[in-house]
């Protein structure tokens, strides 16, 4: 959502701040989240897991980067209103009622108001929030208003941004986890054979999860627009045309494999 240097900026800092001692700091974090997630699934006759992993990230978003603890009501309004945000990520430009973009924006207005109830709590001084969000607030002054939009903006994209895909990606890991049972059980032998090892020695979980992303990418496509005319394969690309990689079809026309669907 943002370009040039504001971009390479924002890119550098989230990846210093996604370092392995990051990692490592809020590992027990991590999998007392997931525990307490997973064991309230357990309890209950059935689960959409989709929206329950949703859910989770959002919370996990929430939680490590953004330094906010959301109540199990607010987590749930807010994973509604980001989906009712991504559904309309792909619309006419009519903001008017029942058209996608005007959905889209109430839903991310009412998104900011939430954030800035919670931040209204926290106080606004940049400085004691976490790394990430100063790099995503970079132009605020050192004493942010907790209303400031550039500061619900920063917020509302971060959740966004570390909540969306990767849930999705662990959807699709599930999913064909559960049609895959014989990969299923090498993956538990593999989790089992490094219970008390190094994480990194897991090469077929790793295997896995690349595997499931490449079938079912989480990310459509990238679009880019074109800086030049240019004419490649037969096919004119007028300067200023947006063009899109279709990661999807990429993956499923690959003519080096006989089956696509399959490893």
């Amino acid at each position: 959502m943002s370009q040039g240097v504001l971009h390479k900026s924002r890119k550098v800092q989230l990846m210093k701040y996604l370092s392995p001692e990051f990692l490592r700091k809020h590992r027990t974090g991590f999998v007392n989240l997931i525990n307490d997630h997973m064991l309230r699934w357990c309890s209950e006759p059935s689960v959409d897991i989709y929206l329950e992993i949703r859910a989770l990230f959002t919370e996990m978003a929430a939680k490590f980067l953004v330094d906010i603890d959301l109540p199990m009501d607010t987590n749930r309004r807010i994973k509604v209103l980001y989906q009712q945000f991504t559904d309309n990520i792909f619309s006419l430009p009519i903001n008017l009622p029942g058209f996608g973009l005007y959905k889209g924006l109430k839903a991310k207005k009412e998104l900011k108001k939430i954030f800035a109830a919670i931040m209204n709590k926290k106080g606004g001084n940049v400085s004691e929030l976490p790394s990430v969000l100063q790099a995503y607030g970079a132009d605020l002054v050192q004493q942010a208003n907790p209303g400031d939009e550039k500061l619900l903006d920063a917020i509302v994209e971060l959740m966004w941004n570390a909540s969306e895909t990767v849930s999705s990606g662990a959807f699709a890991i599930i999913y064909h986890l559960t049609r895959n049972p014989a990969v299923l059980q090498k993956v538990r032998e593999d989790l089992e054979s490094q219970r008390h090892g190094n994480a990194s020695g897991l090469c077929y979980l790793d295997c896995v999860v690349k595997e499931a992303l490449r079938i079912t990418p989480p990310v459509g496509g990238a679009y880019r627009k074109v800086t030049k005319s240019i004419i490649m394969e037969g096919y004119a690309l007028p300067k200023n045309w947006t063009v899109i990689c279709g990661f999807r079809d990429t993956h499923e026309n690959d003519v080096t494999l006989t089956d696509p669907d399959r490893v």
